[in-house]
């Protein structure tokens, strides 16, 4: 019911090719017609309609797999293990881990930007040692620490999705609080 034409052109000298752009911007388009024409201008009978549907795309789900509780006690110069999966329908473009004092109410968060290597198909799985004792300010006892994984895709066509995984606690104690647990 969407009528609309989008001129081809034929690529290649022999005729073996050709190419077209069109915007697919309505959901209810449901296939598209190729109708052929020759070099003496005959038309193609009974073109062949193709089948389509236009899929939204969705932001990233990125999900924690280390640590394991939601609150994990830490002392300020120790290592957290941060292993998590990241899954995007279209790929991925970014991955960080964002983290703020759980007591800030601020809208910027600070980023670890975490490599990709090279690797943006649809699943990322990986493993970070985030060493505590890096952080600046340092960590007091007593504070603790909000984190989670957040994950970009590759959407070029208006805003990139962004995907969180849910937020988890460090708990910064003494080394005797920490061994104790």
């Amino acid at each position: 019911g969407i009528e609309r034409e989008v001129p081809m052109v034929v690529g290649a000298e022999d005729g073996a090719g050709f190419s077209g752009d069109c915007l697919i911007d309505d959901s209810k388009i449901l296939g598209l017609t190729l109708e052929m024409v020759d070099r003496q201008g005959i038309r193609s009978r009974d073109a062949a309609v193709y089948a389509m549907s236009v899929v939204e795309d969705e932001a990233p789900k990125v999900r924690v797999l280390a640590p394991q509780r939601r609150e994990e006690l830490v002392t300020p110069r120790g290592t957290v293990l941060v292993a998590f999966e990241a899954k995007d329908d279209f790929g991925l473009s970014s991955l960080r881990i964002r983290y703020q004092s759980a007591s800030a109410t601020n809208d910027r968060p600070s980023a670890i930007e975490l490599d990709l290597a090279g690797e943006t198909n649809g699943v990322v799985r990986r493993r970070f040692e985030w060493r505590l004792s890096t952080l600046q300010p340092p960590l007091l006892e007593g504070s603790m620490v909000e984190f989670w994984v957040e994950a970009t895709d590759r959407n070029d066509v208006g805003a990139p999705g962004v995907g969180r995984s849910d937020r988890y606690l460090l708990r910064v104690v003494t080394e005797a609080e920490k061994r104790a647990d």
